[in-house]
């Protein structure tokens, strides 16, 4: 029997739906066994770099959705993106799907501060080992400067600096260069970062005023004002934190410097493995994507990354992988996910991988696992 590499894939789309998957190691396994480690159809992945955001945010959406009655089956529906069914930190997701899950959440609910209820559910452990570093910081300082380091692991759509005005400790949030980011993914965290800072204050913690990109609909300055109990500006150019400067420097009551360090190595170990395969990443981003496609071939991905096809041949090479592996790999591992969901039909996973027949997919399939998708779903209990 084959072995499974358990490696990566960014996402794949299931007609007008997509699944988005993640990496949890680099072992290897049997078919059976990696297809039991996979979450309703979510495949192992390392994530891409770019305009994308820490999955935990969509299973956020879902999570707040069922808590204010509405179906978040429904709602991710109407929006052709599958319903996360895994909570592992490293899924990720573009800025655009989760704008337009968002949209959908706030029209389900009717509730414009939708944002703030989806950010209540984010937990430490959502954040990858960043949240359990935050949570063991000396002080709000420390944990200050711990955020803006670190949080490009969760995600590069922000900017995050400190400083200090007239005896005001200001944390700060802009916009990076080119990101489109919904009003609701800032609220969302900001619910959570001012979350976190009661956690390790142990609920002391107060804002004297928070400054907001978002503008203000009808009743929101109340809403808001009371969430966060002080005095609250819209439509301003960055997100202000501010706090009194006495409070910052004062150790924190779950303060442990070894542990938040050891954290911190974690966090930055897994940015640098990111960094040294970026163009592996971005390609497996863009290949994801287009899977469905007819017109992904190694042409295509070059132009999505402004290179020469050559150029982009060289850099894979250097990286000991090539285009066909990636792709390969991508639809060995988005197939063996399929196959688990038992709502997922052959044909539709076949079509969804980018093959022109279904019996090409069955081939393929049998080559990957030495099972054709109905045994290989019946050794799963799935068809009898």
């Amino acid at each position: 029997m084959d072995r499974v590499s358990r490696r990566d894939i960014a996402r794949c789309r299931l007609g007008q739906s997509e699944v988005y998957t993640v990496t949890t190691s680099n072992e290897y396994s049997d078919v059976i066994g990696a297809q039991r480690a996979l979450k309703d159809g979510f495949a192992p992945n390392t994530p891409s770099s770019g305009s994308s955001i820490i999955g935990a945010y969509a299973i956020a959406i879902a999570e707040a959705l069922e808590n204010q009655g509405a179906s978040a089956d429904q709602v991710f529906h109407s929006c052709g993106v599958m319903l996360p069914a895994t909570t592992d930190p490293m899924l990720r997701i573009d800025n655009q799907t989760i704008a337009k899950l968002y949209a959908a959440a706030v029209q389900a609910t009717k509730d414009p501060c939708f944002g703030l209820r989806a950010g209540e559910t984010l937990r430490p452990a959502n954040l990858h080992a960043m949240g359990f570093a935050l949570l063991a910081s000396i002080s709000i300082r420390d944990f200050a400067q711990r955020l803006s380091s670190l949080y490009r692991v969760i995600s590069q759509n922000a900017n995050i600096r400190v400083e200090e005005r007239n005896n005001t400790f200001l944390l700060i949030t802009s916009s990076a260069a080119g990101a489109q980011v919904c009003h609701e993914t800032h609220d969302a965290y900001i619910a959570l970062i001012f979350a976190l800072l009661r956690t390790i204050s142990g609920n002391r913690f107060r804002l004297s005023r928070l400054e907001l990109i978002r503008p203000a609909s009808e009743g929101m300055a109340q809403v808001f004002s009371s969430y966060f109990q002080c005095d609250v500006e819209f439509s301003r150019p960055e997100i202000v934190m501010a706090m009194d400067l006495d409070l910052v420097d004062k150790r924190l009551p779950g303060a442990n410097e070894e542990l938040a360090l050891s954290h911190d190595r974690t966090v930055m170990e897994y940015l640098q493995r990111i960094e040294r395969g970026d163009i592996v990443n971005r390609v497996r981003a863009i290949v994801s994507s287009e899977l469905s496609s007819r017109a992904l071939n190694k042409d295509r991905v070059a132009e999505r990354l402004h290179i020469s096809t050559r150029g982009l041949q060289l850099k894979l090479a250097a990286r000991d992988t090539s285009f066909q592996e990636i792709l390969d790999h991508t639809r060995r591992t988005n197939a063996l996910a399929f196959m688990s969901r038992s709502s997922v039909s052959v044909t539709e996973a076949a079509f969804s991988l980018g093959f022109s027949e279904v019996s090409n997919f069955t081939r393929a399939f049998k080559r990957w696992t030495g099972m054709a998708p109905s045994q290989y779903r019946q050794s799963l209990g799935l068809e009898r």
